[in-house]
């Protein structure tokens, strides 16, 4: 059994966790007693859908040898949409941004073998391999059929990255990992001691991480005691995850966080509970809508781990899944410019 705090999030539609609860509807939500407490009730996912993102995952260290020849990988976000193993996020600076690799590709087979109708886990053991050796990815792109050829790279792109824009302080938070965990704490007072006029709080393609370390960025920005999520793990009691410390940010600093489409899991959960508490402005792109998750993570330093898999709903009990994610309060779509669009218009909201 997991500790609720060390709870790992990493996106995987297809497992269906709690067998046995339903959700009546985002609008007119079940509710049952657990104990003094009205819970929320959450349906099975009941899809064959199924995603989570693959980032230089490193196999345990009781298999040194293994680890060392899956050193490599592409650094790319895969979901299986039907039986259409598709691309929903490139990370910057890896493997797959430079063999031309574009979300929403439709990947038919990995050197050779066709991966229509088959598992993320097989899909995912394809793409790892020697740092330095070739995969050959034969993909679909609207009408186009297109060959690719990719070098198995590690990626060591920032988990965590933090700038001032005048006044204005930009976070962008790329995975809630050990980064997160050991440094977020003495960035967010360094900012707080600057008195930003406002705050950007970056989770574009952020859809890997821990649950805890989640909860560590929204202690920062909401009251003690406020709800994060409906938690629910097979076997135990579900319970409304709540912030348990002071906030670090004033609660008269504006704050705006930037999604994507490929926004999932716990980012989803701060996004969602920044939200409902009317603490947050989002815009952007709807999250990809991951309300299940499968107990697996890779992150971007490597590491590979694993824990008990569970299923979410927000504070105020809405299913991502059926809502096709959170959806922002104002509306940017990502493009392919060199010009961060969506940045630039969080700047100037907070300018005005």
């Amino acid at each position: 059994m997991i500790k609720p705090l060390r709870a790992h999030i990493a996106t995987c539609l297809a497992v269906c966790i709690a067998a046995s609860i339903a959700l009546a509807g985002n609008s007119e939500n079940a509710f049952a007693a657990s104990g003094s407490d009205l819970v929320p009730l959450i349906q099975p996912v009941g899809s064959t859908q199924e995603s989570t993102l693959q980032n230089n995952a490193r196999i345990p260290q009781q298999t040194t040898q293994e680890t060392a020849d899956t050193a490599g990988s592409l650094g790319v976000g895969l979901t299986y949409s039907g039986s259409t193993l598709t691309v929903y996020t490139v990370l910057h600076g890896t493997a797959a941004l430079y063999a031309g690799l574009k979300q929403k590709d439709q990947i038919l087979s990995i050197n050779g073998t066709d991966v229509t109708g088959g598992k993320l886990a097989d899909a995912f053991a394809m793409l790892r391999g020697p740092v330095g050796s070739h995969v050959t990815l034969q993909i679909k792109r609207g009408d186009r059929l297109l060959t690719l050829d990719a070098i198995r790279s590690i990626n060591h792109g920032s988990e965590l990255s933090t700038r001032m824009y005048g006044k204005i302080a930009i976070i962008n938070i790329l995975q809630f990992g050990i980064a997160t965990e050991k440094d977020f704490p003495s960035i967010i007072q360094g900012i707080a001691n600057k008195h930003p006029s406002g705050i950007i709080l970056d989770l574009r393609n952020n859809s890997n991480g821990y649950l805890d370390d989640a909860k560590l960025v929204a202690d920062a920005f909401l009251p003690q005691g406020s709800p994060l999520a409906w938690i629910y793990q097979q076997k135990n009691k579900p319970y409304l995850l709540k912030t348990d410390q002071p906030p670090v940010i004033a609660a008269t600093t504006p704050v705006i966080i930037l999604t994507s489409i490929a926004t999932a899991g716990e980012a989803e959960i701060v996004a969602s509970a920044l939200q409902e508490s009317h603490r947050a402005t989002i815009i952007g792109e709807h999250t990809f809508g991951a309300n299940t998750t499968n107990g697996i993570g890779h992150f971007a330093d490597g590491s590979y781990r694993t824990e008990a898999p569970f299923s979410w709903l927000t504070a105020n009990a809405t299913d991502v899944l059926k809502t096709t994610g959170v959806h922002p309060d104002v509306v940017v779509l990502q493009t392919a410019n060199i010009t961060d669009t969506l940045l630039q218009k969080a700047i100037r909201m907070l300018q005005k």
